[in-house]
């Protein structure tokens, strides 16, 4: 596995060196310099505070209810982040280009963010929805019995998860704009 990912990552870095007509060159501008670390601590900050609003529960749990209830919490919680994981990432590496095309147009980024957050919407409601009605077939189906447990909180958790599909995404609005 390891070296299948470096020889793509390698092969990767040698196709796009050899179809590129640009080359790095070394350059040091300290108002640029100055310029990303003044963005870059803000973003800093942002993914500290996100870091523990995702995982001051698990602490939480495990401190208070023990390993075995972390352990059930912390696979129901990586059962309902697939799906708005993967459609949010995925609308983000699309639309925080876009965004940022058409940042000093307010208007247009309102209506393309608001409309790509109903989009996201669409896709991931129903599939919550449907995870959260199949939770108790599919949870015994795929990993047994003794996993009955994650039913309940992968169902409550559905609800919170349909939520995070659509607010994670303001971040999009914030980036696009310079403003971590």
């Amino acid at each position: 596995l390891v070296g299948q990912s470096l020889v793509l990552t390698a092969a990767r870095t040698l196709m796009m060196w050899w179809l590129s007509p640009w080359r790095p060159a070394w350059s040091f501008e300290p108002t640029a310099v100055k310029e990303l670390l003044r963005f870059g601590r803000h973003l800093i900050a942002f993914n500290a505070v996100i870091y523990w609003e995702n995982n001051i529960d698990k602490a939480v749990i495990g401190r208070l209810i023990g390993s075995t209830s972390l352990g059930i919490y912390n696979l129901a919680e990586r059962i309902i982040r697939i799906p708005s994981t993967n459609v949010t990432g995925f609308a983000g590496a699309v639309m925080f280009p876009a965004l940022c095309a058409m940042q000093s147009d307010v208007d247009s980024v309102k209506r393309v963010y608001l409309r790509s957050n109903r989009l996201i919407a669409l896709v991931t409601f129903p599939m919550m929805s449907g995870l959260c009605v199949l939770a108790e077939p599919a949870i015994l189906f795929v990993l047994g019995d003794k996993w009955r447990s994650a039913i309940a909180i992968v169902r409550l958790l559905c609800l919170a998860g349909m939520a995070q599909s659509v607010y994670n995404t303001a971040g999009w609005i914030y980036l696009s704009r310079g403003r971590p």
